[in-house]
């Protein structure tokens, strides 16, 4: 007689035959037994085949083959792509900055805003320990000094010896771009503070930077409050102007001028005033008519009025062409004109200088490539 299995019951033959059926029969599932010490509820219910084998996973229906390792092979292909993309960049860049013009111009002029944010942010501090001065000036003109190297531009100066005079005075300048305060730094005097709209004041560290260095900012949407500005600068120069043909000479003091508050920091002796009369940007070769500001600051204050001319970029710069290359430029003085309102009118005297200027351009166009001697 055979001998009973242990997990089925010898009731019959029958009984035995259905059971090997179920177990090998094609798509049957197998019935399972509970895990010795398994909870039930549990993950699989401590499912196990007969003799303890665990039976094997079924994929479930619509189930993608090795979705189980989906969370682990995406994240590292998503790193093995940005690393290789972080390789080739640098690479890349520098063959578009070779290859193209647009890139190059925006590459340079990204720099030349960076630049000037970065310098400002550092000489700040620095320049507050002093408080608002006219001498912090100097700082700013030793950090925008090394640009001209970096973009390969060459700069040129004739007539320097014009800036060589006794007292305050006013001196009138053509505005292209930005890049003019490339030209600026070259020749500007000492003690000498420019002139800009009020809209710079409040471009973060570089309006505090311009503040801290004695810049005069003028609100062109209100009239009366530049009228007001122009005024108190011409009266600081007319003080400045007596105090300077007391003495004799144009020697600086150490005396700063009193009544300056607000638009204008106190200042020693021989202050000198820098204005863009043309009002606004202009990359042509001819100028626009001059504003009268810078006359009526002239005339108020009875200074002369020195005309600096920096001649076009337009052989290696351009905002509309998108082309930003090395060059070669030229800043020009024209000799000084007297004393402004001295035997002749505010217009004749407006005249006088747009008419030096051009010559002066007209000859910097015309001394060769990038209007250089």
């Amino acid at each position: 007689m055979h001998r009973a299995l242990p997990w089925a019951s010898p009731t019959s033959h029958a009984d035995l035959l259905i059971t090997w059926h179920t177990w090998h029969a094609p798509g049957a599932r197998p019935l399972a037994r509970r895990r010795p010490g398994a909870e039930p509820g549990s993950a699989m219910d401590g499912l196990l085949l007969p003799g303890g084998a665990r039976p094997l996973a079924r994929r479930r229906p619509g189930a993608e083959p090795g979705s189980a390792m989906d969370g682990l092979l995406l994240p590292g292909l998503l790193l093995l792509l940005l690393l290789l993309l972080l390789l080739l960049l640098p690479p890349a860049a520098l063959l578009l900055y070779r290859c193209s013009p647009p890139f190059q111009y925006l590459c340079k002029v990204a720099f030349f805003n960076c630049w000037i944010v970065a310098l400002a942010t550092l000489l700040s501090p620095l320049a507050a320990l002093r408080g608002r001065s006219v001498e912090n000036m100097k700082l700013l003109r030793a950090a925008l000094l090394p640009l001209k190297r970096f973009y390969g531009i060459r700069m040129r100066v004739r007539g320097s010896e014009q800036l060589q005079l006794r007292g305050p005075f006013v001196i009138v300048c053509n505005h292209q771009a930005s890049l003019d305060l490339m030209g600026m730094v070259e020749v500007i005097p000492e003690r000498c503070v420019p002139m800009a709209k009020r809209e710079l004041q409040f471009l973060g560290t570089v309006g505090w930077a311009c503040w801290l260095s004695g810049t005069i900012f003028i609100d062109r949407r209100r009239r009366d409050a530049a009228i007001e500005v122009i005024a108190r600068t011409a009266r600081a120069l007319r003080r400045d102007n007596v105090r300077s043909e007391a003495r004799g000479d144009g020697a600086a003091g150490g005396a700063r001028l009193a009544g300056l508050r607000g638009h204008l920091c106190p200042c020693a002796p021989q202050l000198r005033v820098w204005v863009f009369p043309e009002g606004t940007r202009n990359p042509g070769k001819s100028m626009l008519p001059f504003k009268r500001g810078a006359f009526h600051l002239a005339v108020q204050a009875q200074v002369p009025i020195v005309p600096v001319v920096i001649s076009p970029y337009c052989d290696f710069f351009s905002s509309k062409e998108k082309r930003f290359t090395s060059g070669r430029a030229r800043t020009g003085l024209a000799t000084a004109e007297g004393r402004a309102g001295a035997g002749a009118g505010r217009e004749a005297l407006r005249g006088s200088l747009r008419g030096g200027c051009s010559r002066v351009g007209d000859a910097q166009g015309t001394a060769g490539s990038g209007g250089v001697l």
